[in-house]
């Protein structure tokens, strides 16, 4: 993807949600590239076609390279209307 495609992409500054009244209470999130929490004010990205989020630095690097969604393979460009799930699935060969 280039930089200014990547710049289309949602942001978001992070903030922490109330305690629920569920059982027990949840780790912060994190991010899936870099692999530290969220703080708030962090300044996240969503990428709207699978609906993760990452710290915008993290995932613009990532993207730059590799225009798929670190977590689940789903194509990150906005103008793309499917994953690559289906175009790599049609390219796999079974071993055996």
């Amino acid at each position: 993807m280039s930089q200014d495609d990547i710049e289309k992409l949602p942001c978001f500054d992070f903030t922490a949600k109330e305690k629920g009244t569920g059982t027990g209470t949840s780790p912060p999130p994190d991010c899936a590239v870099c692999l530290e929490n969220f703080r708030v004010g962090e300044k996240c990205r969503l990428l709207p076609s699978c609906n993760h989020s990452f710290h915008a630095e993290c995932v613009d690097l990532w993207l730059l390279r590799t225009p798929i969604c670190p977590i689940c393979r789903a194509a990150a460009d906005i103008m793309r209307s499917g994953s690559l799930h289906e175009e790599e699935s049609s390219s796999l060969v079974k071993v055996g």
